[in-house]
């Protein structure tokens, strides 16, 4: 628990990896709607909305992060129970509190934003809340819900996935058995998977390789499995071993009992190794062939196990997480995934995709070459929205903010920076990332979908209509603009023109010349 003096920086802190692909916010409790539905804004004012009614209360963000285990089993009406137990031991039950579920770690992990400021202004005392309410409502939860005690890990190996520590067994270099037998019991301890397909994709990877016999066969009738060693062109060698012959039996009828719990603990994982993929398979970086693909995720920790049909075609891919120990097949992750899904997004972007970031360039130009730059901030914004254009903000930019400017429903890619004198001016009116995001989501409250460009002449269609109910909202849009973009208490907007002629004066002096 870390108590704070902003919770504007603790919000921000999970949004930012909620944006980065790393978190995402699974409850918002005590804000009257889903989660899903939340704005920034609407998640910062609802605690502003309690924080203002004590203003001496310095220290009123509180910033809780809530470990375990990845044996701990955890789905996700689960955690929101175990989530609840914890606000309520610790006498935060009655507070408003957002849970994000970070993904950027090896073992799962949620953290909580809240304030100790509650209604009517009286605070909570954090003094020693870590000691007498923490600690014990922690223990208590351990024992209620089966959770691993934090005492039983030792310090160094605390919410850490140990690498894999096992030799690939080479055939003729260790004895067969008592080298296989190592493999196996480290996995059958360490992995989550739930098939016996599953099971060979992870032991194939350290040259072992285990068989369930043929459908009709002696060995599959009587649910028999046999293990042996692979070479390192993936063949099989040396004379195979029954399963009852070890003495720790890893039979069929053992390795299945695995499959339930199995799935149940590999779901906090699921998140992460899709957007490892994605990330993976990002349009200016995506690999073109499955061996640059297995490359690509081999670096970040993820063996592919491409599963043959009896035709030795490439039948289903299998993504064994090394770091996390689970593993999915490519179609329970999602279409997206699968195999037919992966090689459909290995396709290199279309030159049809090109031409739209030179058309919504071309949109920018003209949008901007119709603008009134005399008028003020608000009627210049209106007059663009109207165009349908939209601005965003890199607050993050190497020189101060940098704003970008594109079509209504263009492609982030697509995205075109703005000029110098047109950054300049937007920055010193103070238009702000938070500002353009919550003016996006009102318009899309009010105005048509966001069209889809597929083809040129849906574009068309969809522009006119666009065209016409914008003509019909443009009150509307104005106040918006307004409302999101007044201006504070002794204030003023400063004009496009009036900053053009001030940088003409300074470059005039600088020179040292006089204007005539």
């Amino acid at each position: 628990m870390i108590p704070g003096k902003s919770i504007t920086a603790v919000i921000r802190y999970n949004e930012r990896k909620v944006a980065k692909g790393f978190a995402m916010l699974l409850e918002a409790d005590k804000f009257g709607c889903d989660a899903a539905d939340l704005t920034y804004s609407q998640k910062l004012l609802r605690f502003r909305l309690l924080t203002r009614q004590n203003k001496k209360v310095k220290t009123n963000a509180v910033h809780i992060s809530l470990n375990f285990t990845p044996e701990d089993l955890l789905g996700r009406e689960r955690l929101h129970s175990i989530v609840r137990s914890y606000m309520q031991g610790i006498g935060f039950g009655d507070q408003p509190y957002l849970v994000y579920e970070h993904l950027d770690s090896a073992h799962p992990h949620v953290h909580i934003v809240t304030t100790n400021v509650q209604e009517g202004g009286k605070r909570i005392d954090l003094h020693m809340i870590g000691r007498e309410k923490s600690e014990p409502t922690r223990k208590a939860i351990e024992k209620e819900f089966g959770l691993i005690p934090a005492e039983s890990r030792k310090p160094e190996q605390e919410y850490q996935i140990k690498p894999i520590n096992l030799e690939k067994v080479r055939y003729g270099q260790v004895e067969t058995k008592a080298a296989i037998s190592a493999v196996v019991r480290d996995v059958l301890r360490s992995y989550r998977f739930t098939s016996l397909e599953d099971f060979r994709g992870i032991l194939t990877q350290y040259g072992v390789y285990v068989e369930g016999g043929r459908p009709g066969s002696r060995l599959s009738d009587k649910r028999g499995i046999i293990y042996c060693l692979l070479d390192d062109d993936g063949r099989r060698i040396g004379v195979p071993i029954k399963a009852s012959d070890f003495y720790f039996k890893p039979t069929l009828n053992n390795i299945e009992k695995k499959f339930a719990p199995a799935a149940i603990a590999r779901q906090a994982y699921a998140e992460r190794l899709k957007i490892t993929i994605d990330r993976i398979m990002a349009p200016m970086s995506r690999p073109l062939t499955d061996e640059a693909f297995t490359t690509a995720l081999a670096e970040k920790g993820i063996y592919v196990h491409y599963q043959k049909d009896d035709g030795a075609d490439i039948a289903r891919l299998t993504y064994i997480d090394n770091k996390t120990r689970v593993v999915y097949a490519g179609d329970e992750l999602g279409a997206a995934y699968s195999l037919s899904g992966i090689r459909t997004r290995m396709i290199p972007p279309p030159q049809q995709d090109i031409q739209k970031a030179a058309d919504n360039s071309e949109f920018v130009k003209s949008v901007l070459a119709g603008t009134d730059f005399s008028k003020t901030l608000p009627q210049i914004l209106t007059y663009w929205a109207a165009q349908g254009m939209m601005i965003s903000v890199d607050e993050k930019g190497k020189y101060g903010p940098a704003y970008f400017l594109s079509r209504r429903g263009a492609r982030w890619s697509h995205r075109v920076a703005a000029d110098p004198s047109v950054s300049r001016w937007l920055n010193v009116n103070q238009v702000t990332a938070a500002q353009c995001e919550l003016f996006r989501e009102r318009l899309d409250k009010v105005l048509p979908p966001k069209p889809a460009y597929s083809e040129k002449r849906d574009i068309d269609i969809i522009a006119y209509r666009i065209n016409q109910l914008i003509k019909e909202l443009i009150v509307i849009i104005a106040q918006i603009v307004e409302e999101i973009f007044k201006l504070t208490p002794g204030r003023s907007y400063i004009p496009y023109q009036l900053l053009q002629t001030s940088r003409k004066k300074r470059t005039i002096k600088k020179r040292g010349h006089r204007p005539r």
